[in-house]
């Protein structure tokens, strides 16, 4: 069986358990922190720098399989703590066109889900990029931004619920989870362009009047609300969600 979704969600519960998210009333043996980052050193491709599932064909030759949405996880869920991150920035933009999950398309076309975790790991890589990928990425994350903004937000406010959505909330936080990290809305945050938003303000004012209207009932619509929020706060005086 090829279980990847099952090797993708198992290692990121425990990665988010032991790494990176808020207390809990249980105690880990210390250990496993070190042993969990042994293990990814050694599943990482040393060559495309990914993660993904490894297949064994019946000569006994092992096949490293790629996977963007599970390399992605990896170093979220390490917080960007991984080696060969330059590779990993260069493995995705050779992708770019290459379907989920594999790449970072879906059926063919952009997904703020996607694209959110694809910039995510352009902005960690970005120190270690030589000039000529941080220049194909530019391109990559400006036609990214363009799609977000043309195709997937609605004059009104709104994200239109896509194919990779589970919920109207999906809809929302991705959405404003891909604006915020391409830094739409914060100068400070761009990492990749020194491009001016002149409608940034204005998208952030109708999305975040759409959200109020719902009443944040969902949890990933007041997310979404919450990082809005953050926006407006000047660097360094609080925290980002997410």
């Amino acid at each position: 069986m090829f279980d990847r979704e099952e090797l993708d969600e198992t290692f990121s519960a425990i990665a988010r358990l032991l790494f990176k998210m808020k207390p809990i009333p249980y105690q880990f043996d210390p250990r496993l922190r070190e042993t969990l980052r042994v293990f990814v050193g050694r599943w990482q491709n040393p060559v495309t720098g990914c993660w993904g599932q490894w297949m064994v064909d019946r000569e006994g030759r092992v096949w490293k399989m790629d996977d963007m949405a599970m390399t992605f996880h990896v170093v979220s869920d390490l917080n960007g703590h991984v080696d060969h991150l330059d590779l990993i920035a260069k493995r995705l933009l050779q992708l770019d066109h290459v379907d989920f999950p594999a790449g970072i398309r879906f059926d063919g076309h952009y997904e703020n889900h996607l694209n959110w975790d694809a910039v995510k790991i352009f902005r960690l890589a970005w120190p270690s990029l030589d000039e000529p990928s941080r220049q194909q990425a530019r391109g990559e994350i400006s036609r990214m931004l363009n799609w977000c903004l043309t195709r997937s937000y609605q004059p009104d406010g709104s994200f239109k619920v896509s194919d990779l959505d589970d919920t109207v909330g999906d809809a929302y936080s991705y959405g404003v989870y891909f604006l915020r990290e391409t830094g739409y809305f914060r100068r400070e945050d761009r990492f990749w362009t020194d491009q001016d938003f002149p409608d940034a303000a204005a998208v952030r004012e109708r999305i975040e009047g759409k959200l109020k209207s719902t009443g944040l009932s969902d949890p990933e619509m007041r997310s979404a609300y919450e990082v809005l929020e953050e926006a407006r706060i000047p660097p360094g005086r609080g925290g980002v969600v997410q």
